[in-house]
């Protein structure tokens, strides 16, 4: 990776095909998303199902004098629950093992700002869905 500006070391890479951009997952601020495009051109060891991005190996998630694609357009992934703020730009499947604290740790989000964006899970976060998807930035 000579001309990788930012490095991220991996830990997850299942956000992957969520949205069309890298963000959470890699660290990465919604400011700061990257393309599936990009990511891959700059990473080519990756294979595109993301099984050989081992966890502690360092991904490329910027390069020098190499400006980013644009991103295609954040769509809004289904089903969500009632209520969920437009414009939101990342999004995390809601599994049947997922807890709000998880989502709050991993995507280093407070619990106000996923309630605000997700008000249907309650301020408690007793109404999490599994089978849904949930904002995690908004707008």
């Amino acid at each position: 990776m000579r001309s990788c500006l930012r490095q991220y070391e991996s830990d997850w890479c299942g956000q992957l095909r969520d949205n069309g951009s890298f963000c959470g997952p890699l660290g990465i601020t919604p400011q700061q998303c990257i393309s599936i495009t990009d990511f891959f051109k700059w990473n080519p060891r990756v294979n595109t199902a993301c099984t050989n991005l081992q966890l502690g190996a360092y991904a490329c998630t910027g390069v020098i004098g190499g400006g980013s694609s644009s991103p295609s357009p954040v769509t809004t992934p289904t089903p969500t629950q009632a209520g969920m703020v437009q414009g939101c730009t990342a999004f995390a499947t809601v599994r049947p093992t997922t807890t709000c604290q998880g989502i709050l740790d991993w995507n280093k989000i407070t619990l106000a700002n996923f309630v605000k964006w997700n008000p249907a899970v309650r301020s408690d976060c007793s109404n999490l869905w599994s089978g849904t998807w949930a904002c995690i930035a908004g707008p």
